[in-house]
């Protein structure tokens, strides 16, 4: 009868985390520690560490996790075009483009073949 008891008290933890939506720090621990060693596409494995959560539950937890580091992210992509109109280059009227093009001249170049087809003239 002491393994009922403990069955049942088993279940009912079960039954409170299935009944749980919110993931508790801990919870997160782990499922960082199953998306570094799974992948993020592994689901499946992922999965296996949240017996109590369904595959759609972990899938959402690391859907709102990835969309929580997006928005925080400090790195900005800024598009070329911003980054030349941004004021930074308003000194047109040097002779920086005029040397430039002089040294590309002169100096010696690898073939297009040599270099990705990238063509330096």
């Amino acid at each position: 009868m002491s393994g009922d008891i403990n069955q049942d008290s088993s279940q009912s933890n079960t039954n409170s985390y299935n009944k749980r939506k919110h993931w508790d720090e801990h919870e997160k621990t782990i499922l960082l520690r199953a998306l570094k060693k799974y992948g993020y596409k592994d689901i499946e494995n992922i999965a296996k560490e949240f017996p109590y959560k369904t595959p759609a539950a972990v899938r959402t937890m690391i859907n709102k996790l990835h969309l929580a580091a997006k928005k925080n992210s400090t790195v900005k992509k800024i598009q070329l075009d911003e980054w030349l109109n941004s004021g930074y280059f308003n000194y047109t009227d040097t002779m920086i483009p005029e040397a430039l093009k002089i040294i590309s001249e002169v100096e010696d170049h690898p073939l297009r073949e040599q270099s990705a087809d990238c063509d330096f003239m």
